[in-house]
């Protein structure tokens, strides 16, 4: 008699449960059994980086990553309309370059993150942003329209991708229990380039003209280079476990996993006898196509549009900010930097506010589906907690948040209403749309928690190529329409992608289980011996 371990499931909980599947072969037919060893096996925790200051750890690296992407942009509005004059082109022209950066945005991630699925973050990390920094170099010292435009979209191409990484960071060291909280955090501090770019911008602008604005972020990014090869050890599965060993690869290895190991005793070494023993995941292969299959899951389609609706709305609207204020209230390059700062000020606070709420509505929906299990005398296991719902249910109020301040700050602006009135407009808007991303992006890595690199590079995708179509037609709907009829007819398709989640929370649990279907009877032939 065989016996022959195929899979191996833990999933970690408040209730500590764990389900391994065995097949046992007897002759020719072969049966599969499931044994609840919730009472006799002590359960693996998923990292062994547990305490808040590890986690903290984690949160600062990938957040200092994420800042790389999120403030290339908006420190990049003070200084449009002086680009456009030193290269002596249009203001559709250097708005181009802002759609470029927003087209590669999307792109990049789809091979650096999908990479990172099979190579490990870590490397991936340091290669992404090597590059930002060399693009930022070549950026300050170019003296040519298309040398800008080239190079913007090189330093989308490196910078860009931090965001996806983190998402992958974070899905290997949380579960669902505590990835909303944690994703939160990390997000808000990440999205703080938002908050103080467009200030950066102005005051680089003021001293040093636009070329201080890339030496800046040079010089950011050397620094987040450093941190993360020092403090940034690796996360992926098969490569690192659960944290309890080393990576084999020396470019996975940190400076901060051997210090862990010299106080704590882990990670294990491939010397030690602990070592053979420690969980990990299987082999990872390279798959760049692995997004594309993403892409077309009913439920990540149903996920991505309103999403991304939502963020191409939010960044029309600090696009058309800049420009008017500049024409229409005749503000300083200095002072349109200052009015960023409600924007970025309600990025910051919609992802802490977003963290705090996935955590508590996830643990609401646990109570429920545990005082139902108790009533039914049927076992509880957090798996059947739906994900969708308790992720999803709160983004229709920060949608309609939005759509509202929105169309008040369309209609504000162009009746020349006091321009505080539609800036404190951005706050509200950039809070709520921060909090419909920051849930969305936590539920893809929920569905596909293996894949989370992947997931969150579809995520990048979608909503940076609808936001460069978006950058692209700004200006001439602003002028058509003026920034009330536009911000109306943006708010209204807002609205009407709303639909898209009602059919979701109604049968997003549907959708997964035909997949996971599917998944298993493709599996079940090879399965057998």
């Amino acid at each position: 008699m065989e016996v022959k371990t195929e899979t191996s499931e833990k999933s970690l909980s408040s209730d500590c449960e764990e389900t391994v599947q065995l097949t046992c072969q007897v002759g020719p037919e072969s049966t599969v059994e499931r044994i609840d060893t919730n009472a006799s096996v002590d359960p693996v925790p998923e990292t062994i980086y547990q305490s808040k200051p590890e986690l903290w750890n984690f949160i600062i690296c990938t957040a200092l990553g994420q800042v790389l992407s999120t403030i290339s942009i908006p420190i990049y509005f003070p200084a449009l309309t002086v680009l456009a004059d030193y290269f002596d082109t249009s203001l559709d022209m250097i708005n181009l370059t802002a759609t470029m950066y927003s087209i590669f945005q999307g792109l990049s991630p789809l091979f650096w993150a999908t990479l990172s699925d099979a190579i490990g973050r870590r490397p991936v990390y340091l290669m992404c942003i090597i590059c930002y920094i060399g693009a930022n170099v070549g950026l300050a010292l170019g003296r040519s329209y298309w040398v800008l435009f080239g190079l913007r979209c090189l330093q989308a191409f490196g910078g860009a991708s931090t965001v996806p990484l983190m998402g992958g960071v974070i899905g290997d060291i949380t579960s669902r229990k505590n990835r909303g909280g944690v994703m939160g955090i990390a997000t808000g501090l990440g999205l703080m380039g938002n908050c103080f770019g467009p200030l950066i911008g102005g005051g680089l602008m003021s001293q040093w003209n636009w070329e201080g604005i890339f030496w800046f972020l040079m010089g950011l990014g050397a620094f987040v280079l450093v941190v993360i090869f020092l403090c940034l050890p690796e996360t992926h599965h098969y490569f690192a476990g659960n944290g309890s060993i080393m990576p084999q690869p020396w470019l996975n290895r940190s400076p901060y996993a051997y210090v862990h190991r010299a106080v704590t005793g882990i990670p294990f070494l491939p010397t030690d006898p602990e070592y053979e023993q420690e969980w990990r995941a299987s082999k990872p292969k390279i798959n760049l196509f692995q997004w594309l299959w993403l892409l077309v899951q009913p439920d990540v389609i149903l996920v991505l549009a309103p999403m991304a609706l939502h963020y191409t709305t939010w960044y029309m609207v600090l696009t058309i900010q800049s420009t008017r204020l500049a024409s229409d209230y005749k503000l300083s390059t200095t002072q349109i930097g200052y009015t960023y700062l409600a924007s970025g000020v309600g990025t910051f606070v919609g992802s802490l506010v977003a963290g705090r709420l996935m955590q508590w509505s996830f643990q609401r929906y646990v109570w429920k589906r545990k005082a139902y299990c108790e009533e039914k005398h049927v076992p509880y296991r957090q798996s059947d907690v739906n994900i969708y719902i308790a992720r999803l249910d709160l983004c229709f109020w920060a949608s309609l948040i939005l759509i509202v301040s929105t169309i008040i700050f369309g209609w504000t602006l162009e009746n020349l209403v006091p321009f505080y009135c539609p800036v404190v407009m951005t706050f509200l808007m950039s809070g709520c749309a921060t909090f419909f991303m920051s849930a969305s992006t936590t539920l893809l890595v929920d569905i596909f928690p293996d894949n989370a690199g992947a997931a969150v590079a579809c995520s990048n995708l979608c909503r940076c190529l609808l936001c460069a179509a978006g950058l692209a037609a700004v200006d001439k709907m602003s002028t058509a329409m003026g920034p009330g009829g536009m911000s109306t007819l943006m708010a209204g398709f807002c609205g009407l992608s709303l639909l898209c989640l009602v059919y979701l929370l109604r049968y997003g649990e549907q959708i997964a289980k035909k997949r996971k279907a599917k998944e298993k009877a493709r599996r079940e032939p090879s399965a057998k011996c």
